[in-house]
């Protein structure tokens, strides 16, 4: 009887064993029928990329939401600048492993492109075949070669050559670019028009304007000039030097003597050279209108001249009644039989009619004057420019414009007064090696133009410089953004007035502007001036008035 009890208790107990087990295999098997590909499934298992085409392996899943992504690990292993087939493998913790077979193609041939104008080579050369080519386009890397059938390298001529530019596609395009071959240069370039030259103290020069290259063979040769120890506001002697390269690396050399002299001569059409040379005392004239005036007054000859050397001169459409800026000419004979020709500027102002702008404490003379519609103060104490126009009495009383601006730092203040501005640049070389735009004679070496660039590249701004706008930061000239130099440059006629003082009250009428700041850690953008049009990197909205339309 016991040994059938056991015996029953053994077959239960198998019986609930397999029970049990039956019902974790329907479990498993409901898990397995729910979840078939555990938390993430693949959108697909193969693609195909063009070359170039960004690739991220985590687009081509979808992440269960109760999920995070990041327990879905990816190998990223496919670069698409290099055509071939890739996989990418997915998993979670090493479990529920995935592939994604990845075909990367290049099937876009290079876009290149090519000068017009022929490369120039010489016979002893090698050609280099990238030299041929301008720009080349391309997602993946490229070959570049020649079919040197096409030339003769040892034959003087031009030539067109097929150029075949193949990438890791197989993708070819064919350019047929023109060379041009010639015999080894070993003339240098020869310089002419560097003679020796005078010039008044402050004068802005051009010293290539006179210059002339020419070359056996390049029709292009580059000329520099050296002329770091020349001070154009200091009077002496200079050497400056002129060098003339080739394309072969042929080199010439002139030197020549630039005479600086005080503005008691005047430059006038003589050979001589010499500061002696000179017709004396044509310093310019200011006149109040009807004034009587004796052209003579204060002119004389250097030794150069006979003692008895009469000096001719035409007054040309100078009237003392009528009130604007004139110019006599006068002409005198030197000992050797040279005419030297020199001019005096004579300006008429009406009688003075003083105005003192509301909340300044500074008045000036704002008689209007024929030909100028505007008058241009720059109160030094400031650092800020006001334009005046005509009122409907002809008197300069309207401000209409106002610029921050930079005058001279300590030790190199900018000098007060009332000037009539004179010559015009373009480009203007500063003493200190820099260039200016837009430049405007005020007296001697001081000028209106823009903050300097470091060279003659309008995305060379001395950016630092542009910052201290609207305080003392110059050699003593009035610094301006180029869109408010710009605006005087082409809307205040050559020989206009322009009136330097100190007014510690008020900036002037309008108030003083306030300045742009550059960000000078951006090295695209920081060595354009912000307010010049042709700045790529220029804001829409201009951040105040210095950046209106011109």
């Amino acid at each position: 009887m016991e040994r059938a009890l056991q015996e029953n208790r053994k077959v239960n107990i198998i019986f609930i064993i397999a029970i049990i087990t039956m019902i974790c295999l329907c479990g498993f098997f409901v898990f397995i029928a729910l979840n078939p590909g555990g938390n993430y499934t693949l959108s697909q298992n193969e693609i195909t990329l063009e070359a170039g085409t960004e690739f991220d392996p985590y687009d081509y899943i979808t992440v269960k939401e109760t999920v995070s992504a990041s327990a879905v690990l990816a190998s990223d292993n496919v670069n698409t600048a290099v055509p071939g087939i890739y996989t990418v493998e997915y998993s979670e913790k090493g479990k529920n492993v995935k592939k994604l077979n990845v075909t990367v193609v290049d099937t876009i041939a290079p876009v290149v492109t090519v000068s017009d104008s022929p490369k120039l080579f010489t016979t002893d050369q090698v050609i280099n075949t990238s030299d041929l080519i301008e720009t080349c386009d391309d997602a993946t890397e490229v070959t570049i070669s020649m079919n040197y059938a096409d030339i003769d390298t040892t034959t003087p001529g031009e030539y067109t050559v097929n150029v075949y530019i193949t990438d890791l596609g197989g993708n070819t395009t064919t350019v047929m670019p023109l060379i041009k071959i010639e015999m080894p240069d070993y003339e240098a370039p020869v310089i002419s028009g560097a003679d020796d030259i005078m010039v008044n103290a402050g004068t802005a020069l051009d010293y290539t304007s006179a210059v002339t290259v020419t070359d056996n063979l390049d029709e292009n040769p580059v000329l520099t000039v050296d002329y770091k120890d020349l001070d154009i506001n200091v009077e002496g002697d200079y050497e400056i030097t002129y060098t003339a390269t080739d394309f072969a690396g042929n080199t010439s050399e002139k030197s020549c003597i630039v005479t600086v002299v005080g503005n008691a001569y005047q430059t006038g059409t003589t050979s001589g050279g010499s500061a002696s040379n000179q017709i004396l005392g044509l310093t310019q004239v200011n006149l109040f209108v009807g004034t009587s005036f004796d052209p003579m007054a204060g002119v004389s000859l250097s030794t150069e001249f006979a003692p008895d050397q009469t000096i001719n001169y035409d007054i040309g459409s100078f009237n003392p009644n009528k009130t604007g800026t004139y110019k006599i000419l006068y002409a005198a004979v030197n000992l050797n039989n040279e005419l030297v020709v020199a001019e005096r500027t004579v300006v008429v102002r009406p009688e003075p009619f003083y105005y003192k702008p509301d909340g300044c404490t500074y008045s000036f003379d704002a008689a209007g004057i024929a030909g100028q519609p505007y008058i241009v103060l720059v109160n030094r104490a400031m650092c800020c420019v006001t334009v005046y126009e005509k009122d409907a009495d002809g008197n300069y009383t309207v401000p209409v414009k106002a610029f921050a601006c930079s005058i001279g730092r300590e030790g190199h203040e900018t000098p007060t007064g009332r000037f009539t501005t004179s010559g015009r640049y373009d480009w203007c070389y500063m003493v200190d090696g820099s260039w200016g735009r837009n430049a405007i004679t005020v007296y001697r070496g001081i000028m209106f133009h823009t903050v300097c660039y470091y060279t003659k590249s309008i995305d060379d701004l001395e950016y630092d410089e542009f910052n201290k706008l609207g305080s003392p930061a110059s050699l003593g000239c009035i610094r301006l953004c180029y869109a408010d130099e710009t605006w005087l440059y082409e809307n205040c006629p050559n020989g206009f007035t322009t009136i330097i003082y100190d007014d510690y009250a008020s900036p002037g009428p309008l108030g003083k502007p306030d300045t742009i700041k550059i960000d000078t850690t951006d090295e695209d953008a920081r060595g354009w001036d912000p307010t010049d049009p042709e700045n790529p990197y220029i804001d829409s909205v201009s951040a105040n008035n210095a950046a209106e339309e011109l």
